[in-house]
């Protein structure tokens, strides 16, 4: 878990804008994240933040970002025509494409247009092996 006060997001931002926030949590866990909404770490406003690839920041941000490195893979259901799949928010979209595909799991490759960014996070539906 990392807590920082005016932490610079140049890494977390593809745009490259040096900025910084206010503070800065990171968590690996649920049960992290939970301990820190819990004991008050967690301050309004906030923004949570995934790969940064659909993120441009124009000044610093004042307020609190969170950021997952929560990682896994987990298949959720199964049946003979499709997979559901748990994804850890801190997972890489490519790597998690590029795990399906050892699987032989396929679809996460050609994604619907309404999927953008570069992280993943919560469950991915529409594979089939």
């Amino acid at each position: 878990m990392i807590m920082e006060q005016k932490y610079s997001l140049l890494s977390h931002n593809t745009f490259g804008i040096d900025v910084s926030a206010a503070r800065f949590l990171e968590y690996a866990s649920v049960d992290e994240l939970h301990r820190l909404i819990d004991s008050g770490q967690v301050t309004s406003p906030y923004l949570h933040i995934g790969g940064g690839s659909n993120l441009l920041f124009t000044k610093d941000y004042e307020g609190t970002v969170l950021h997952s490195r929560i990682e896994g893979v987990e298949v959720a259901d199964e049946t003979d025509d499709e997979i559901v799949v748990r994804v850890g928010a801190g997972v890489v979209w490519d790597d998690f494409v590029d795990y399906c595909v050892k699987h032989n799991w396929y679809g996460a490759e050609n994604p619907d247009s309404r999927r953008s960014g570069s992280q993943c996070g919560a469950e991915y539906r529409g594979l089939w092996g």
